[in-house]
């Protein structure tokens, strides 16, 4: 059940705290990944500045981002070229298809429903944005597999795991498998 304290803004890159948005990344991935985590700063693509953020904020602090891309498939080829298959399938799609990517929660507000409530706004704006999919990328044995898998999502038969996005600027990155889950909005009953 999510904490009725946590409210979800959703945020352009424009009106974005950066500070706010690093802050909360690098306390969520100081535990799993500290060298990771020193450079949350150079995780900004070109992808970020054209997303939709959602900051999710308990008592008005910061403890939670998120960010949604709505794409035409031919312009994802650059977010998802190291994905080989994935970029295949994705290309499969009706355009537009929205990305999520970018989910980090702070310790200190894990298990308070902020991620659920993260994917369930990121979700509704794939749906308002009329996507026909939503795909993302999980490391391989996270339990965030799960939760999105009660959400909807499913794996991409036929696709292999294969090594999450390179993190050049990171000497000492941990070698990464992900694999792919789509959502298919296409085939979700409409809602009067």
């Amino acid at each position: 059940m999510a904490d009725p304290c946590v409210d979800i803004r959703v945020v352009s890159y424009r009106d974005l705290d950066l500070d706010s948005v690093h802050d909360v990344r690098q306390r969520a991935w100081q535990d799993k990944y500290p060298s990771f985590a020193a450079h949350i700063a150079a995780w900004e693509d070109g992808f970020e500045k054209t997303a939709t953020h959602f900051l999710a904020e308990r008592h008005g602090f910061p403890v939670g981002v998120a960010r949604f891309n709505r794409s035409d498939t031919s312009d994802m080829k650059a977010q998802f070229a190291h994905a080989g298959q994935f970029f295949e399938f994705i290309q499969s799609l009706r355009p537009p298809v929205g990305v999520i990517s970018r989910l980090s929660v702070a310790p200190d507000a894990r298990g308070l429903g902020v991620a659920r409530a993260l994917d369930k706004a990121r979700i509704a704006a794939a749906i308002q944005a009329e996507c026909s999919a939503i795909v993302c990328e999980v490391k391989v044995g996270a339990k965030r597999k799960g939760a999105l898998k009660a959400l909807g999502f499913r794996t991409i038969a036929g696709i292999s795991a294969y090594p999450a996005y390179p993190f050049p600027h990171v000497q000492e990155a941990p070698e990464r498998l992900c694999e792919p889950l789509c959502l298919q909005l296409d085939e979700m009953p409409k809602l009067n």
